[in-house]
C-alpha cells in the first residue's frame, strides 16, 4: 500500500500525521509512505527525523479579511496543487491522509483530482478552516474531540478517533520517573510550560508560582520558559539573587512524557496535542487557552476536558498578573485537597485517545482489502472451474475440436485501426486536460467570488499598522498610544481621527498623521519632540524640549545636560569658534536684546555702542532665572521665541566679547 501524508507548519499537525504513519509502517512493513508539506524548518526537523521522505509544494495561509491577499493565496494554492499532482503521478498513492493546516490544501486537492482516497484528521474541538473546506473531498473525517462533530455538514463521513499520541505517554510509572528526575517521591509537583518558544503569560504564571512555593517543603516546581524567554528570565532572577532548591527553571522540556508522568498538575496552553498528551498521561491540567488562535479553538479543546472534570480553564481576558493570581488560587486549592487531584486525574485519563491510531488504521483499511487474498481467491475459483470442466467430459469418447475460422485482416486495415486507437487515446487525454483546466478555472473564479464576498469589509478595515517617523518610541508603543490593535478589523473612517487624537495626547509627540494605504494598512506618521534639557527643581527633574515645552516630570536623574538649582549660571558647551561676519554680528545682537527682554535671560553688557563689538566666541551661556520665571515664560511663549530663533539661525553656541571684557554667551547644545 502507498500513502501520502500531509499537514504541517506546527507540531500539533505534524506529530499526529507521524503517529498515523508509524501505525501503518508497524502493521505492514511493505507499506510505502511519503510526506508532502511546505518545507518549513520544523517540518524538515520532525519529518526527516521520523524517517519519512519530505516533498515540498507551495502553500499559503488564508487571509479571509483581505481580498487581495486571498487572491494571492488561491494562486499559490493552485500552483502547489499542480506540484502535488506531479509528485503523486510518479508515486501513485492509494490514499492521502491529512492532519490539516493550510499546507494540506493543495495536497488534498491534488489527491481529489487524481481520484485518490482522501482521509482527514481534525485535532481541535473547533475545526480549522482548511479541514472544513476539504471535508467535501474526504472519504472519512476523523475527529480528535467529539464536540467537533456538529461543525461538519456531512456527518456520515465522521469517525471519532481521538488524537494520535506517541505511545511513550501511556502506562508510565510516576514514582520511577520521579526517581529518574531526582524529585522526592511524595512531593506535590507543579509543571508549567509554554511550548518550545514560550509564552509571556505562562511565564508570568511560572514566576509567580516559583516565588510562592520557593523552599516550601513537599513541593517541586518545574518551569519551562521556552527558548525565547529563558536567557532574559534567568539573568534577571540571577541579578535579584533568587534561588530555590525546589524550583527548576529550564528553556525547554525535552522529555515531556517523563515530565508529565512525574507531575501532579500540568499548567499550559491548550493546543490539541498538549491536551491529548496530558490526558494520555492521565494528569489534571490548568489550561490557559491562547486568545490569538483561529476561532478560539484552544478554548474548545480545553472545554472538552474541563466538562469531563479533568481540567480547569483560566481565560486570558485579563492582564497576565491577574491570570497568574487566578492560577495560584487553583493550585493552592489542589495542594490542600489530594482527593480532588486523584479524582480529576481519573477523569482526565478517561478522555485519553488510547486507541486513536488503531481506529484510524482499521477504518482506512476497510477500504483496502489485501491484494494477496484477492489473488488467492481468484486462483482457487479458476482451479474449481477446470476440475468441473474435466468431470463433464464423457469417458472413452473422442472429442473432436472444431478449429476456429481464421480471420485475416490486411496490413493496411491494421494500420488504420491502430491510428484510430491512438487517436482515441489522444482525444481522451485532451478531454481530461480540458476538464482539469476548466475545473481549475471554475474553482479559482468561485474562490475569488467567495473571497470578495467574505472580504468586502476589508476595504474599510485594517489588519496591519505601519508606523513611520518614530525614533524614541517603538512601533508597538505608538500603536498602543493610539489604542489601535492590528488584526482587530479597525473600521477606517471613524477611527482614524480618534487614533490621531490619542497619539497626540502624549507630550512627546508633537504631531501625528493617520492615513490609509491599500489594501488594508493604516499608516501612522509621527513627529516626535526630543528631550533637549533638564532642569532640577527641588527633588524633581523637569525634562524640556527645544521649544521649552515640559515633557516629563521625573524623580530619577535623566541622561541629559542638567541645569542645576534655581539660578542658572554658566554651562560650558564645546570648542570656541570666532567670526567677524557683520550679518552674524547683527543677528546675535538682536538675539541678545530678545533674551534680555524676555525676563528669562540676564545679560550683563553695555549695549549702547554696537560698533564696539569685536568678536564672537561660541562657547558658553550666561543666564539667570528661577523656576517661577521659567514657567511663566514657557506659558507666555517667550522661551519658545528665543530658542526657535537660535535654531532658525543655526547658532548653536556663542559668546559676544565687548571692549570692557564683559562677555554675553548663549544657547547651549544638548
Amino acid at each position: 500500500m502507498r500513502i501520502v501524508l500531509t499537514g504541517g507548519i506546527t507540531g500539533g499537525h505534524i506529530y499526529p500525521a507521524i503517529a498515523i504513519g508509524d501505525k501503518f509502517r508497524d502493521s505492514d512493513p511493505n507499506c510505502e509512505i511519503i510526506y508532502i508539506a511546505s518545507g518549513a524548518a520544523l517540518e524538515k526537523e520532525i519529518i526527516s527525523g521520523a524517517g519519512y521522505e519530505l516533498f515540498e509544494v507551495q502553500s499559503e495561509p488564508f487571509y479571509r479579511n483581505n481580498i487581495f491577499k486571498m487572491a494571492g493565496t488561491l494562486s499559490k494554492t493552485m500552483k502547489g496543487r499542480r506540484e502535488a499532482i506531479k509528485i503523486m503521478k510518479e508515486f501513485n498513492p492509494d490514499a492521502v491522509i491529512s492532519t490539516g493546516s493550510f499546507v494540506s490544501v493543495p495536497v488534498v486537492l491534488a489527491g481529489a483530482a487524481l481520484r485518490k482516497k482522501i482521509y482527514l484528521h481534525e485535532q481541535n474541538g473547533f475545526p480549522g478552516v482548511s479541514n472544513k473546506f476539504l471535508a467535501k473531498y474526504a472519504d472519512k473525517v476523523f475527529l480528535g474531540f467529539e464536540n467537533a462533530w456538529s461543525y461538519f455538514k456531512d456527518q456520515s463521513k465522521l469517525v471519532y478517533s481521538g488524537n494520535p499520541v506517541r505511545s511513550e505517554f501511556r502506562d508510565r510509572d510516576r514514582y520511577a520517573d520521579r526517581e529518574s528526575l531526582d524529585i522526592p517521591r511524595d512531593d506535590f509537583v507543579i509543571n508549567v510550560f509554554g511550548g518550545s518558544l514560550g509564552s509571556a503569560t505562562t511565564n508570568v504564571v511560572g514566576e509567580m508560582l516559583a516565588r510562592e512555593y520557593a523552599e516550601k517543603e513537599g513541593v517541586t516546581v518545574i518551569w519551562g520558559t521556552g527558548n525565547n524567554y529563558y536567557e532574559e528570565i534567568s539573568e534577571r532572577l540571577k541579578e535579584e539573587g533568587f534561588e530555590a532548591s525546589n524550583v527548576r527553571i529550564m528553556p525547554y522540556i525535552s522529555d515531556m512524557p517523563q515530565m508529565l508522568s512525574a507531575c501532579d498538575i500540568s499548567i499550559s496552553r491548550s493546543g490539541a496535542l498538549s491536551v491529548a498528551e496530558t490526558t494520555m498521561a492521565g494528569r489534571l491540567a490548568i489550561f490557559i487557552p491562547s486568545p490569538n488562535v483561529t476561532e478560539d479553538h484552544q478554548y474548545h479543546n480545553a472545554k472538552a476536558v474541563a466538562d469531563a472534570g479533568g481540567a480547569f480553564i483560566v481565560r486570558e481576558d485579563k492582564n497576565a498578573e491577574e491570570v497568574a493570581a487566578e492560577v495560584k488560587e487553583i493550585v493552592h486549592k489542589l495542594f490542600e485537597d489530594s482527593d480532588l487531584v486523584r479524582e480529576m486525574e481519573e477523569a482526565s485519563k478517561k478522555l485519553a485517545p488510547v486507541n486513536a491510531t488503531d481506529i484510524i488504521y482499521n477504518t482506512i483499511m476497510e477500504d483496502f482489502p489485501k491484494a494477496e487474498e484477492t489473488v488467492e481467491e481468484e486462483s482457487a475459483e479458476e482451479e474449481v472451474e477446470v476440475e468441473e470442466a474435466a468431470e463433464e467430459e464423457p469417458a472413452g469418447e473422442e472429442v473432436v475440436e472444431e478449429e476456429p475460422a481464421e480471420t485475416i485482416i490486411p496490413d493496411e486495415d491494421l494500420a488504420i485501426a491502430e491510428k484510430i486507437r491512438l487517436r482515441k487515446i489522444e482525444t481522451a487525454r485532451k478531454n481530461r486536460r480540458h476538464r482539469l483546466r476548466l475545473f481549475s478555472s471554475v474553482l479559482l473564479i468561485i474562490g475569488l467570488i467567495a473571497a470578495f464576498i467574505l472580504s468586502f469589509t476589508s476595504l474599510f478595515t485594517v489588519d496591519l499598522i505601519e508606523v513611520r517617523g518614530n525614533e524614541n518610541f517603538s512601533a508597538e508603543e505608538i500603536i498602543s498610544m493610539g489604542h489601535a490593535s492590528p488584526g482587530k478589523n479597525i473600521i477606517y473612517h471613524p477611527d482614524k481621527e480618534r487614533i490621531q487624537e490619542n497619539i497626540e495626547l502624549n507630550p512627546y509627540i508633537k504631531s501625528a498623521k493617520v492615513s490609509r494605504k491599500l489594501p488594508s494598512t493604516l499608516v501612522i506618521t509621527v513627529k516626535e519632540r526630543k528631550q533637549m534639557m533638564a532642569l532640577k527643581y527641588d527633588d524633581d527633574y523637569l525634562l524640556l524640549d527645544r521649544e521649552g515645552i515640559l515633557l516629563q516630570k521625573s524623580h530619577s536623574k535623566p541622561k541629559l545636560t542638567l541645569i542645576e538649582g534655581n539660578i542658572i549660571t554658566k554651562i560650558k558647551l564645546g570648542e570656541q569658534l570666532g567670526t567677524q561676519n557683520e550679518e552674524m554680528i547683527s543677528k546675535s545682537v538682536s538675539l541678545i536684546q530678545m533674551m534680555e527682554d524676555s525676563d528669562l535671560y540676564y545679560v550683563k553688557v553695555d549695549m549702547s555702542d554696537l560698533s564696539n563689538v569685536k568678536a564672537y566666541v561660541y562657547d558658553t551661556l550666561i543666564v539667570k532665572g528661577d523656576y517661577d520665571t521659567i514657567m511663566k515664560n514657557m506659558e507666555n511663549g517667550k522661551l519658545h521665541q528665543v530658542l526657535d530663533k537660535l535654531f532658525e539661525d543655526s547658532i548653536k553656541r556663542g559668546t559676544i566679547t565687548f571692549p570692557d571684557d564683559e562677555t554675553a554667551s548663549f544657547m547651549p547644545v544638548f
